[in-house]
């Protein structure tokens, strides 16, 4: 079964496939299956959050705090020098 993968709608779709590139590549350095999913706007993103159904995400700040405190992610990695972004990724026990 594959990981999805998700970025927050509030980022700009001029850079879309950048995301593609960078996911096809994550998957080549991890060795592990993982689906980009693009989500249309945040209520079917977060939905898919509630129902478990997403394992790494491209977060804003907003949403950070609610996914470390209500779902168990830990943050994965962060841009140098900006801390403003993150990525997060589900916690294995939380796994399906």
């Amino acid at each position: 079964m594959s990981n999805l993968f998700t970025i927050s709608p509030d980022f700009s779709p001029d850079h879309l496939s950048g995301w593609y590139i960078f996911n096809t590549w994550l998957q080549k350095q991890t060795g592990e299956a993982i689906h980009l999913e693009m989500y249309d706007g945040f209520h079917s993103q977060k939905e898919a959050i509630r129902n478990d159904k997403v394992d790494l995400i491209y977060a804003n700040p907003f949403d950070a705090a609610m996914l470390v405190r209500e779902k168990g992610f830990l943050p994965l990695v962060r841009p140098a020098g900006i801390t403003r972004e993150l990525c997060f990724q589900i916690p294995p026990a939380y796994h399906r």
